[in-house]
């Protein structure tokens, strides 16, 4: 199973787009030596567009969004419908949504104009309204870990003006 994000890279999907790039090269790697050896097997590479999973609510962010589809989403159906329709039909790659197939296209045709709007659309439409959990969480952190701080230095301030308070005395 690819994904968009793995025909091109894109905007807080970084690791997402690691993983992906890999699953299209050792597809591409496996239908190569499947057809030399003369596997009689088709390999279909699936390449969904944004679909409404909740793979979102598990992703690790410090980002203060939590990070979320927003736009054109595809139901999990579609992709099923696409795996069904490729174990039938050999195909070599199938795109689930128009948004899929157009971003491939774009991204092999113009690389560069399309990162320049992968920069500014992809960004905000990577993110749901939603605080960031781990962001919060990093936040209590980093408070918990300050008022520790502070603590200890006005203790440690407290005692050095007592020792200093004795020394006059």
């Amino acid at each position: 199973m690819g994904s968009l994000f793995g025909d091109r890279g894109t905007t807080v999907q970084s690791t997402y787009s690691a993983a992906k790039f890999a699953v299209h090269g050792w597809t591409e790697n496996l239908r190569m030596e499947a057809e030399k050896d003369r596997i009689p097997v088709s390999v279909t590479l699936i390449h969904p567009g944004r679909i409404d999973t909740p793979y979102n609510e598990h992703a690790q962010s410090y980002l203060e969004k939590q990070p979320g589809h927003r736009g054109m989403i595809y139901p999990p159906e579609a992709v099923a419908e696409a795996i069904l329709f490729a174990a039938e039909h050999p195909k070599r790659d199938m795109f689930v949504g128009g948004q899929a197939k157009l971003l491939s296209i774009l991204g092999k045709g113009f690389p560069r104009l399309m990162d320049k709007i992968e920069e500014y659309y992809a960004y905000p439409t990577q993110h749901i309204s939603k605080p960031s959990i781990l962001a919060n969480l990093q936040n209590q952190k980093t408070i918990v870990l300050y008022t520790k701080l502070d603590t200890a230095c006005m203790s440690a301030v407290q005692a050095k003006v007592g020792e200093e308070n004795q020394a006059f005395m």
